[in-house]
């Protein structure tokens, strides 16, 4: 697919998007991979309420916006970066649980933004979808179906082929099927790992009797130690490595034959790269979504974290790793669901929507 968006050059790009403990890193994720398909010319600034240390880098400059009395206070402060920056377009990834408790105020917040004199593009979510933006984006499995008044349809981007990837999940796809007779696991629970999932899975790998490589990835704000996950293996057949924010997640997605993480972006970077997965929900909204990406078959969709936890989990994980035919067909599924384009055909509906 040819991109236009060289016909017209972005030039100046306001990024709104979170990312803590308690959101994750996805979003922010996502909007650091659209970085990669703009002209480099481009200035490009991320706007956000995070004062923490996730890398900015990407962007040009980075804005912090402090706890405002009202949102008409916020806007004001938003309005006067746009008119100081000379921003063409506004890309918003807020849709988050935080952000959404009260969804009228979020609905309110979308509105203010779109009446700013500039292309608003809204990433959103099952749940609340109805927004007032240029264009809604919603790039998940199961959101063609949702119901939208035929109208107001021809602003939404809807299913997979607008999901997001960073390029390193569309140049490193090739899956090598390695000959060591240990099986290897990828552990990855996010940026943050906020219910301490990591460890509770690792207890549950440390006891299983195929002798296993575990790659434990932890996130820039995830809580667990190397001391907790060695105790676990101390008396274990496995081994395990502990990788630190990895720069590459796609080379330890190579390398493995299925991957255990909780339910976000993750399943989908799984899914490019032909690895299949078993994601844990950590709320019922989370579950509903990863239900409807299970029917893909490149994903297990395992529920919620509950007091059979242990017993299930090991179960699903030797059956995947018993079952070689199982996860060849999982992995044919997942790499045709996404094909990387995602952000091309994005910003070939924002230089539309400009002309």
């Amino acid at each position: 697919m040819s991109s236009r968006i060289q016909e017209i050059k972005l030039k100046n790009i306001l990024f709104r998007v979170d990312a803590d403990q308690s959101i994750g890193f996805g979003h922010y994720k996502r909007c650091s991979a659209i970085l990669d398909e703009l002209d480099r010319d481009a200035t490009t600034i991320l706007l956000t309420k995070s004062d923490n240390d996730f890398d900015s880098t990407p962007f040009k400059k980075k804005i912090i916006l402090d706890d405002f009395p009202d949102i008409n206070s916020e806007i004001s402060f938003i309005k006067r970066i746009i008119k100081e920056n000379e921003i063409d377009v506004l890309i918003s990834d807020i849709n988050n649980y935080k952000a959404t408790e009260n969804p009228g105020e979020y609905r309110e917040y979308i509105e203010k933004l779109n009446s700013l004199n500039v292309v608003l593009i809204s990433f959103e979510d099952f749940k609340i979808y109805d927004v007032n933006a240029d264009i809604i984006v919603i790039p998940y499995v199961g959101s063609e179906n949702l119901k939208i008044d035929k109208k107001k349809k021809k602003k939404y981007l809807l299913g997979p082929k607008f999901f997001v990837l960073r390029k390193e999940f569309i140049t490193n796809k090739a899956i090598k099927k390695t000959s060591n007779k240990r099986k290897k696991v990828l552990v990855s629970m996010g940026g943050s790992d906020t219910n301490n999932l990591t460890s509770q899975v690792i207890k549950v790998l440390s006891k299983i009797s195929i002798e296993l490589e575990v790659y434990v990835v932890k996130g820039p704000l995830s809580n667990f130690t190397a001391e907790q996950i060695q105790k676990s293996f101390r008396n274990s057949n496995s081994n395990f490595e502990i990788i630190n924010s990895p720069k590459n997640m796609s080379d330890l997605m190579k390398k493995s034959d299925i991957a255990i993480t909780t339910s976000g972006l993750t399943q989908y970077e799984t899914s490019a790269m032909g690895l299949p997965a078993i994601v844990i929900s950590i709320n019922d909204y989370h579950k509903y979504v990863v239900d409807e990406f299970a029917k893909s078959n490149s994903i297990v969709s395992f529920g919620l974290f509950n007091k059979s936890f242990s017993n299930k989990l090991k179960k699903e994980v030797l059956r995947l790793l018993k079952n070689t035919d199982l996860i060849n067909a999982m992995s044919k599924n997942g790499k045709g669901l996404v094909d990387g384009l995602g952000a091309q055909r994005i910003l070939d509906k924002i230089n539309l929507q400009l002309n």
